[in-house]
């Protein structure tokens, strides 16, 4: 089979068959040809007519020397055969929606296509993910190379998060840990998205994550936990008061590095308010001092009031839908929610009276 580029001139152009026909023929015509050619052509005084009737004499012996040996094209053809069956079968083959031919691993192995929870679940897991959203590990480090402020790097995380380039993103946090950058920042700004995307335990994973890679929380790291819980939570078996307790719990372990403040105790205060969970709320604020950086605040105060009114109209609702005769209407036993009732308003009343006690401390300013 030729190799060259010139093969398929040379199968069908008419042209290019005359060199070869010219050197088939001179290997199969005699050497005495050319010979009896010099010495049978035209001499001075020999007449135009025999010259002509010579030149037609070897003009036929050529072409019955060719016609012996037999079409020159047959082997081009037997050999370019096989290479068209391969060309016409390639063009018989389905091509995609882009009109590009299939390639033949492409057909076999489709890549696999994962929803925003399946790959943000991935990629903080460190597990393995399609091709399609790999990112190479060269741009990240042309990325880092331009974020080594701790807040552009931040800024950066949250961009690409919130573009949707959930690989770069992660693969920004975990990268610059390795190369020793300071990316609290940055891992607070990948904190606010997953708890924001509702996933409360892949936060909690890739807390303590970064907790074991040496990466020191700040006080920010805290609240923005804290925070993240105060929503509803569509996931069986989750607790959020009882992991938001855990993270406020470890403020207070010997190895933390983080010094307790007021702000920590009023974002525990309101994931127990969003959850009306009155008992570990109660345990929370009894164990605040009168004085110092945990000493209740506007706020603190603010958010007892508000989860002692939520948690009592939750619970005596019936008797908000209408009048005391309303509800012995519909059978419902009215003494029990009255008691509960004047059980909120008891609450209240002692609450008030701590903030009135630290306002004339000169500790709490009063306001409207």
């Amino acid at each position: 089979m030729l190799r060259c580029g010139n093969a398929t001139a040379l199968r069908s152009g008419s042209v290019a068959m005359r060199p070869l026909l010219r050197t088939q023929w001179l290997r199969t015509t005699p050497s005495r040809s050319f010979f009896h050619i010099a010495e049978s052509g035209p001499r001075i005084g020999t007449s135009w007519r025999h010259s002509a009737r010579i030149g037609t004499l070897h003009a036929r012996q050529m072409h019955e020397a060719v016609a012996a040996e037999g079409p020159p094209d047959i082997t081009f053809k037997e050999e370019s055969a096989p290479r068209e069956k391969e060309e016409e079968e390639r063009e018989s083959e389905p091509a995609d929606s882009d009109g590009k031919q299939k390639s033949p691993q492409s057909g076999s192995a489709t890549e696999e296509v994962l929803d925003k929870r399946t790959l943000l679940r991935r990629l903080v897991r460190r597990e393995w993910v399609p091709q399609t959203y790999f990112v190479p590990l060269s741009v990240v480090n042309a990325e880092l190379k331009w974020l080594r402020d701790p807040l552009a790097l931040a800024e950066r995380v949250r961009r690409c998060l919130a573009d949707g380039h959930l690989a770069l993103g992660v693969s920004l946090v975990y990268k610059a840990q390795s190369k020793g950058f300071r990316c609290t920042a940055a891992f607070n700004r990948l904190l606010e998205y997953l708890l924001r995307e509702k996933e409360p335990e892949l936060a909690f994973r890739a807390w303590n994550d970064m907790k074991k890679r040496g990466i020191e929380l700040n006080s920010r790291s805290y609240t923005v936990f804290l925070n993240g819980l105060c929503q509803d939570f569509d996931i069986k078996g989750f607790k959020p008061v009882k992991l938001a307790s855990k993270i406020y719990m470890s403020l207070y372990a010997e190895t933390s590095v983080v010094e307790p403040h007021i702000i920590h105790a009023n974002a525990m205060l309101k994931v127990c308010w969003w959850h009306r969970d009155m008992e570990v709320l109660w345990e929370v604020a009894g164990a605040l001092p009168e004085s110092g950086k945990l000493a209740p605040d506007l706020l603190t105060y603010t958010t007892l009031l508000g989860a002692i009114a939520g948690s009592t109209r939750a619970e005596t609702s019936e008797l908000y839908k209408g009048n005391i005769k309303t509800a012995e209407r519909k059978q419902v036993e009215v003494e029990p929610l009255l008691q509960r009732r004047a059980q909120g308003i008891q609450e209240a009343k002692r609450v008030w009276a701590d903030i009135v006690y630290q306002w004339k401390k000169g500790r709490v300013p009063m306001d409207n």
